[in-house]
């Protein structure tokens, strides 16, 4: 997602530079005029809710998010908090799971010799495991939005 966020970035910058009437009205709502500071750059690249899935978004966006254009609510700590902690903990079943249910076990001969219903089974318990390693980046990020109130 940073990556993303980067590239994004730097076609808003190009576009910063082409003649204004040439763009269309989304390149003319993102465009660039000019280089943000380093600092600048780096607290967009890392903002706390979006630097591991996302969301994407331009640079100017973020500028008018942290001005404070979007603001409804005031941020929830408690609230975050806690919703980062199931995060953690769906993180960490996760890593134990993996331990238990790697994913090269499926390629290995193991695997093709048990019987198709333990397969299936070995698979659907695998399948969740895998699944929590998302669901525990939706929350944390999830989380890191309420404290900040968005």
């Amino acid at each position: 997602p940073i990556l993303l966020r980067l590239i994004g970035f730097g076609f808003d910058l190009a576009d910063g530079l082409k003649e204004h009437d040439k763009l269309s009205k989304e390149q003319k709502e993102c465009a660039l005029a000019e280089l943000p500071s380093a600092l600048e750059l780096f607290a967009f690249a890392y903002l706390p809710c979006s630097f591991l899935i996302g969301p994407q978004f331009p640079y100017r966006r973020y500028k008018r998010f942290i001005e404070g254009e979007f603001k409804q609510h005031d941020g929830n700590l408690e609230a975050g908090l806690k919703r980062m902690s199931v995060g953690f903990v769906y993180l960490i079943v996760s890593q134990i799971g993996a331990v238990y249910f790697p994913n090269s076990y499926i390629l290995s001969d193991d695997y093709a010799k048990v019987s198709y219903f333990w397969r299936l089974a070995y698979l659907g318990i695998w399948a969740k495991v895998a699944i929590y390693r998302y669901v525990a980046c939706w929350l944390l990020t999830e989380g890191a939005l309420i404290i900040l109130g968005e």
